[in-house]
């Protein structure tokens, strides 16, 4: 994760992938879909809220504060992804269907560092060991195209294989 700072500095926060689920605070998935005849509505949401995950700590400043040695801190996280999108079948084949989509996505991320560096001002060797909580959120939509097909393993339709294709442009 990178934070700005107030100086206008950047403090980069990296943790490894090795715990990640032993601080995993909540997570939810839903997906619901309605079909009339050939159209199709869905939805699809995400929510995962990951705390207080140790880290390692580098930040660069600016001004005075030339450079700054690693530190350590905690960083947490929280993310919600939202698909709204609608379809329509574009081809029945004995064993497939292909849906046509197009809708809305929306991702929004939040994210927080609590961290302590060990600083040295410019040239002068002196240092210090600031504290700082940072938080920081990111909203993005996108609008997506694309496609959504079954297609039956066995003859009587009960043991299908799902695929799903899109892709979007937006903030």
């Amino acid at each position: 994760m990178r934070f700005s700072l107030p100086d206008g500095g950047e403090a980069d926060a990296s943790t490894g992938p090795y715990n990640y689920l032993q601080h995993l605070r909540f997570a939810a998935m839903l997906q619901g879909e309605a079909r009339k005849g050939d159209w199709s509505i869905f939805v699809d949401a995400i929510y995962l809220n990951f705390g207080r995950h140790s880290t390692t700590v580098q930040t660069r400043g600016s001004g005075n504060l030339e450079r700054e040695s690693e530190g350590s801190g905690e960083t947490s996280f929280k993310g919600t992804l939202i698909q709204l999108g609608g379809g329509r079948t574009i081809a029945v084949l004995p064993r497939a269907t292909f849906d046509a989509i197009a809708g809305v996505r929306y991702l929004g991320v939040s994210s927080s560092l609590d961290a302590s560096v060990n600083a040295s001002l410019g040239g002068s060797g002196a240092g210090f060991n600031p504290t700082f909580h940072m938080s920081q959120r990111q909203d993005i939509y996108d609008g997506f195209v694309g496609v959504r097909a079954r297609v039956s393993l066995t003859g009587d339709g009960r043991w299908y294989l799902p695929f799903y294709l899109d892709v979007g442009t937006g903030t």
